[in-house]
């Protein structure tokens, strides 16, 4: 291995810019898809479970997907049976392309570099 990242690394990292980029340049937004992440997905609870509560007994967002970004997809079995509620494991394809077209971002921890929200993105 010469340098500091290998042939391999330098692939997979190119892939994954590549990857990021096609997410955060040509997708619509979804005006009614809403991202929670809680505690850099080691859990979901506190105040965003708070809101999401909320959210799901309102009627003015009954049409709206809700999105739990995770460590562990199993242990938030709970969520996973919830009306408009989708579990999806961090760091996976899934989570980008949602990050990507979700309207509204809900996080209490700060998000990684490469999750940059759109300027039309909340």
């Amino acid at each position: 291995m010469s340098g500091l990242l290998s042939n391999k690394n330098k692939r997979f990292l190119k892939k994954r810019l590549k990857f990021w980029w096609q997410c955060f340049t040509h997708p619509i937004l979804n005006e009614h898809l809403i991202v929670f992440e809680a505690f850099s997905g080691k859990r979901c609870g506190g105040n965003l479970r708070a809101i999401y509560e909320e959210l799901m007994q309102d009627e003015r967002y009954r049409d709206f997907r809700f999105v739990w970004i995770v460590n562990d997809v199993e242990a938030h079995r709970d969520l996973k049976v919830r009306r408009h509620t989708r579990v999806v494991k961090k760091d996976s394809r899934s989570a980008f392309i949602l990050y990507a077209k979700a309207k509204y971002w809900f996080n209490n921890v700060a998000l990684p570099n490469y999750l940059i929200p759109r300027p039309h993105q909340v």
